[in-house]
């Protein structure tokens, strides 16, 4: 499993977005998708009343890092029923899904203007 660091994670999350100026994911899970395939998947759990929180995303080997020479779509969904209890419990199944994936923390601060 790699771990990116803040930066690079920052850019990689940004350039899902390119052109679809949204804010954070609500908190529960939701797939990541690309030509109609689950490519990975984001946990966020709750945080209320905190303008810092985690996002947790595991990215499947199959993820195609969007790019000039990647025009790949991504979505993201939500998932419908229950989430994981814990981090640990997402970790534990992502990789049991693929051990080959890459896990990602995207680190957020809301702000309202």
């Amino acid at each position: 499993m790699k771990t990116h660091c803040l930066s690079c994670l920052v850019l990689a999350a940004a350039s899902l977005f390119a052109g679809h100026a949204r804010a954070q994911v609500d908190p529960n899970v939701h797939d990541l998708r690309q030509r109609d395939t689950v490519v990975g998947v984001i946990y966020a759990p709750e945080h209320p009343g905190q303008i810092r929180y985690v996002e947790h995303w595991y990215l499947f080997s199959a993820y195609v890092y969007p790019g000039a020479n990647n025009l790949v779509t991504t979505e993201i969904v939500p998932k419908a029923g229950k989430g994981f209890d814990s981090v640990r419990s997402f970790l534990k199944e992502m990789q049991a899904r693929d051990p080959r994936g890459t896990y990602v923390e995207v680190w957020s601060e809301a702000h309202t203007r």
